[in-house]
């Protein structure tokens, strides 16, 4: 039993609902069993053979809509997640993040503004290691080999110590970078 407010013409589905009646199910206006909201007597769904269980099906999804679901489709360049790991072990797997990416994960090069910006604080940070791995190699070096006197510079120290040592670098050198990073 639908309540239809007569100032409105729609159902007042509050007033519905507080009574016990459940949500309302209406029959679609040209389905056989009613005229749509309000044309139907019978059950509380206005009308005739929707509200017996003879109604129409509810309709398959649209191929657009499956095409759309990450199960349905492949992982590609453009849709691989903008990640970074949460620790990488050494300055060579972190090359690897910023090249090809690690875990199934986008590259670090490749990010757009949006995606850095999720992860800003590793990225930024991180940043210090990927820009002198790139000076080194503008100079000549190969990306081993600049990891290599990164590692002769600073010693053998986690990615975390060393990315602190770039920043005490940043502020106490004059020019920011090391001496043997320049």
């Amino acid at each position: 039993m639908a309540i239809v407010n007569k100032n409105i013409g729609r159902i007042n589905h509050f007033q519905l609902i507080a009574r016990g009646g459940g949500a309302p199910r209406l029959p679609l206006p040209g389905a056989p069993g009613g005229a749509g909201v309000g044309g139907g007597t019978a059950g509380a769904g206005g009308g005739g053979a929707a509200a017996a269980g003879g109604g129409l099906p509810p309709p398959p999804p649209s191929p657009g809509r499956l095409a759309r679901t990450p199960a349905a489709r492949a992982p590609t360049p453009a849709t691989l997640p903008a990640q970074l790991s949460k620790k990488p072990f050494n300055l060579y797997e972190l090359w690897d993040e910023w090249i090809k990416g690690l875990n199934g994960n986008k590259a670090a090069c490749e990010f757009t503004a949006r995606e850095r910006g999720r992860v800003k604080d590793k990225f930024c940070r991180r940043k210090h290691v990927w820009d002198c791995v790139i000076r080194l190699m503008a100079k000549g070096f190969d990306w081993r080999a600049a990891v290599d006197r990164i590692y002769a510079t600073y010693g053998w120290l986690t990615v975390t110590q060393i990315i602190n040592k770039f920043k005490q670098d940043k502020k106490n050198q004059p020019t920011g970078i090391h001496p043997r990073l320049r």
